[in-house]
């Protein structure tokens, strides 16, 4: 007997009962398939059968295990396993990256505190050569001068536009990149979701071999929806150009990239922080 209490017949009438169960579960497998029941899905024999076609993918699939006995690719890039060599070129660029960013940040902060000890060395100056036998309300007005005296020299000497600058400097951090990588088109660039670590922008820097859009994937800190729309009103990017766009965030936000048709990218997103 079938799951749908069906049972094989001989030369016995055929009920409408029975045969509208029939089509009902013929249209369940169909729409359904096996594992709507409870069922595995199963090949009939190793290695012969295929899910999907390059031109006709599923979504999205959600898996609490996989397992790979040959090769495996995300977004066109082999999957590297134990053993597998490592091309330091994909390396090279970010690592070039990160320490010239370490060096830049360690000779401004240098800076800063040269300029900072400067200014206490000429208050104490200012303090120490006043007369001891003075009053207190001549000392205040001497170390006023003086104060005054050495900002206004500071000035001068751009030594305040220094110090403005390196305040006001925006600090910047790579956050995601990939170079010359095939990835379809209103798919995610990178997995995970890059998350934001300082209040400012994400800049997206890109170039396509193609014409297409570039979509901004965004979801704020603490909201679980991902918002997505074109950026810069959907402009099409001419092929082999460099273009960039600027997004206001907040820490905690995450963010990634789309394209609107297959292609070949070249893209890398920073945090700019807030000064």
């Amino acid at each position: 007997m079938s799951w749908k209490g069906l049972r094989h017949k001989g030369i016995e009438p055929l009920f409408p009962d029975e045969w509208n169960a029939v089509v009902d579960a013929l249209d369940e497998l169909y729409f359904y398939g096996p594992a709507f029941f409870g069922r595995d899905i199963v090949p009939l024999a190793d290695a012969k059968q295929d899910i999907g076609k390059p031109d006709k993918r599923w979504r999205e699939g959600w898996f609490v295990r996989m397992y790979i006995t040959d090769e495996g690719y995300i977004a066109g890039k082999k999957i590297l396993k134990d053993g597998d060599p490592i091309t330091i070129a994909d390396l090279y660029y970010d690592a070039v990256y990160k320490i010239k960013e370490a060096i830049d940040i360690s000779e401004t902060a240098q800076h800063i505190a040269n300029i900072d000890n400067n200014f206490v060395t000429r208050i104490r100056e200012a303090v120490n050569t006043s007369s001891p036998k003075v009053t207190i309300t001549d000392l205040y007005y001497d170390a006023v001068y003086k104060i005054k005296e050495a900002i206004d020299m500071a000035e001068a000497t751009g030594i305040l536009s220094e110090i403005r600058d390196a305040m006001t400097k925006e600090l910047v951090s790579l956050i995601g990149y990939k170079i010359a990588e095939w990835v379809y088109g209103l798919h995610d660039i990178f997995y995970p979701d890059l998350e934001v670590m300082e209040d400012g922008r994400v800049r997206v820097k890109i170039m396509v071999d193609r014409p297409t859009s570039v979509y901004m994937v965004w979801q704020p800190s603490g909201i679980l929806q991902r918002i997505e729309a074109l950026l810069n009103k959907g402009i099409t990017l001419d092929p082999f150009s460099w273009f960039e766009f600027d997004f206001t965030v907040k820490q905690g936000d995450k963010v990634n990239v789309k394209t609107k048709d297959d292609c070949t990218v070249t893209v890398t997103v920073y945090n700019i922080a807030l000064p």
